[in-house]
């Protein structure tokens, strides 16, 4: 019997270790904002690829291909170093033929963990020194900010 058991066990680990991952850095292709109530659960947010995505030497997603991903969560900036977060879920690309991919990936932004991400540096400066008073906001500009996630398409 604890054999039986040890090989339904074997397969049911198989097939997840078989699923191969493709990593995919996306970055946002809009200003994502939570100063002024602009985001929402629900809401679509919209990113694109940074690079070529290759699987088994084929091109599968272009670079600076639409991605898009659903805000899951929301929650607001408060007092005293409570930075505002979102949750991001079911991000979707469309692959070089048409087909719509989907990723399981569940991505996390963090409005301290952003200040990394800001340039001019002289942003960050600023925004670190009134961060003990009120938690940041996350305020993601892509045409000067450099934020990179990762996400993963499973194959």
């Amino acid at each position: 019997m604890k054999k039986f058991a040890f090989v339904l066990a074997l397969l049911a680990c198989g097939n997840i270790a078989l699923a191969e991952k493709i990593p995919v850095k996306i970055t946002p292709a809009q200003v994502i904002s939570t100063s002024y109530d602009e985001i929402e659960t629900g809401d679509i947010i919209n990113f694109k690829t940074t690079g070529n995505v290759m699987h088994k030497g084929i091109l599968l997603v272009p670079r600076n291909a639409e991605v898009t991903g659903k805000v899951d969560y929301f929650d607001e900036n408060g007092w005293v170093a409570d930075s505002a977060e979102i949750v991001l879920k079911d991000f979707k690309i469309k692959s070089t033929n048409g087909k719509l991919l989907k990723s399981p990936s569940v991505v996390t932004i963090n409005g301290f963990e952003e200040l990394k991400n800001q340039y001019p540096k002289i942003r960050r400066f600023w925004n670190y020194l009134s961060v003990l008073a009120r938690g940041k906001e996350i305020d993601i500009k892509p045409e000067t900010d450099k934020s990179i996630y990762t996400i993963w398409l499973e194959f």
